[in-house]
């Protein structure tokens, strides 16, 4: 590990571990962004909000936004990730968040299981790592959304 000079200027890493110098990052990215996730998950609003922004800009073909309201104007009400053969899909139901994951067969879900947002977070996070492996583009997206 290279010393750190004093005077630079630090990142914050608040409730995070640092990331590891070596190569060997996935097993961090996994629990970085499932932190993350679990942090935003405190406020409804925020998570949604948050995995529409943070996780549609980073790979904004394979999430889906909807948006509650007259023409979509309103808040984010559900947050839909297509990876591989699984749909992760999170919405606003009755004042609660309903996190499902869906085994999709030629473009059709046909298993939905309900989780809690911490399993849900949890195999997100993990298949979004399986993809980051797959792809440098898809390793430096998630490298983006835990620094």
């Amino acid at each position: 590990m290279v010393p750190r000079d004093p005077g630079e200027p630090q990142e914050s890493t608040e409730g995070l571990e640092s990331i590891p110098e070596n190569n060997d990052v996935q097993g961090y990215e996994v629990e970085a962004f499932a932190q993350l996730l679990a942090e935003q998950a405190r406020d409804d609003q925020l998570l949604l909000g948050y995995l529409a922004d943070q996780l549609g800009s980073a790979w904004p073909a394979a999430v889906q936004v909807k948006k509650a309201g007259l023409l979509g104007r309103g808040g984010v009400s559900e947050v839909v990730v297509l990876l591989e053969e699984e749909q992760y899909s999170i919405s606003k139901q009755h004042g609660r968040l309903v996190p499902t994951v869906a085994k999709v067969m030629g473009g059709i879900a046909i298993r939905h299981d309900t989780l809690t947002v911490g399993e849900w977070t949890q195999r997100l996070a993990a298949c979004l790592s399986k993809e980051a492996e797959k792809s440098e583009d898809a390793r430096q997206a998630l490298l983006r959304l835990v620094t």
